[in-house]
């Protein structure tokens, strides 16, 4: 059976070393005091699960692996999780856990306009002896209601996918790329890498291929929406042409969608393929993108899209470390990136996670270190900004030796 790449497979190529050395034009912010305020023990600790921000400001977790020890039996390390919990930043406190429909593993959530979150694709334990080509489990969605605590079934997709992104535009669920989960066959993607765009209607609860598509499949692209409308598009991991493994792409473009018309067309590329990046719209409503990995090397560099001439250019100031899967969000009204791993560890002995914090300087376009530091080194974490963007919510992620614990990690 054909089930794509999991995150430890993909993550876990071999890398080349990178020597650390100080960069001249990283300055260091004054050192301010940061708390760092554990969460009450939770019953249900998973890696690469999926953060979802509530409209009323709490954070919804959906699936991932059973990975931490220190919480899940021996017996269960490493299924996927049915679980899903709810944080509340403003009481500190875990919801009990309450179970999907299904298991899932490198799926995806998205915030519904309607405030109901709809989960969908990735990976389940269950499905190995259960999916059949036509109609595997794992196609099919599913919807937490914040109002009722419930999930219910909703439309499947009409490609079981993981690795891909999800985000709203125009009210629907847009569903880009990834690598098609099971034993299905697209005959436009034979090698299991999806150039599709699949888009979710709420009000009619169905899913449908768009009639546009990407110039070639890709998995884990970076995904950075432009408006309400529209999505940049850009890298990624494509097929090798030697059919074994992948390769990072620089391939950018925009996908378009509104009620008459859903079209991608095309862009500039990227200044260096990139994959595993991390990608935020800017105040100036350019993008930024930092980091990743490019041919087997992780990358200290990162480089602006501006919509306006849909071109790229490398910023000057580069990271102190080079590092790919670092959380980027806006904290205190700065862009803001937590963790990563720098790549400098062999393929035998893992990841070299960061607990490095650093804000980005838009008018310099300069990095500044932050005087405060994750509670513990992450790579691949995943980060939500709470509290009126006061906070950070930093859930899982690699570390040592495996997955440390959720907290709440606050600047003042």
């Amino acid at each position: 059976m054909k089930a794509g790449y999991s995150a430890l497979i993909m993550l876990g190529l071999i890398q080349t070393g990178c020597n650390l050395f100080e960069k001249l034009n990283t300055r260091i912010e004054p050192s301010r005091p940061s708390v760092v305020e554990s969460a009450p023990l939770q019953p249900v600790v998973a890696l690469d699960g999926v953060l979802t921000a509530l409209q009323d400001g709490r954070i919804l977790i959906t699936g991932g692996l059973l990975w931490d020890p220190k919480y899940v039996s021996q017996a269960n390390l490493g299924t996927r999780s049915q679980y899903s919990q709810i944080y509340d930043p403003v009481s500190k406190k875990f919801s009990a856990p309450m179970l999907m429909k299904q298991e899932r593993y490198q799926h995806q959530a998205v915030l519904l306009p309607d405030g109901r979150v709809l989960v969908a694709g990735g990976s389940c334990d269950s499905c190995f002896s259960n999916a059949s080509p036509q109609n595997p489990r794992i196609a099919k969605a599913e919807i937490f209601d914040p109002a009722t605590g419930s999930w219910s079934w909703a439309g499947e997709m009409v490609h079981p996918r993981e690795n891909f992104s999800l985000l709203v535009l125009d009210g629907r669920a847009v569903a880009i790329g990834g690598m098609i989960w099971g034993d299905v066959v697209d005959p436009l993607d034979p090698s299991g890498y999806l150039s599709s765009i699949e888009i979710y209607d709420p009000t009619t609860d169905r899913w449908q291929v768009s009639s546009a598509r990407l110039p070639e499949g890709v998995h884990t692209p970076i995904v950075v929406a432009l408006d309400s409308q529209r999505v940049l598009i850009a890298g990624g991991f494509a097929e090798d042409p030697t059919g074994v493994g992948s390769r990072e792409i620089a391939l950018s473009g925009i996908f378009t969608i509104n009620a008459t018309a859903e079209r991608y067309k095309s862009g500039a590329r990227m200044q260096v393929p990139r994959a595993l990046a991390s990608g935020i719209l800017l105040s100036n409503g350019h993008v930024l993108v930092v980091g990743g990995s490019s041919l087997g090397a992780h990358l200290d560099s990162a480089e602006i899209y501006d919509p306006s001439n849909e071109r790229w250019r490398q910023i000057q100031h580069r990271l102190p470390q080079p590092r790919s899967g670092a959380a980027l969000i806006v904290l205190r009204g700065q862009v803001t990136l937590l963790g990563g791993d720098t790549g400098s560890a062999t393929l035998l002995a893992g990841f070299s996670p960061l607990d490095e914090v650093l804000s980005y300087d838009e008018v310099s376009e300069s990095w500044l270190i932050s005087g405060s530091r994750l509670a513990s080194p992450r790579a691949f974490p995943r980060a939500l900004p709470v509290l009126s963007g006061q906070s950070a919510f930093v859930f899982g992620g690699l570390s040592y030796p495996g997955v440390s614990s959720l907290n709440l990690f606050e600047i003042h």
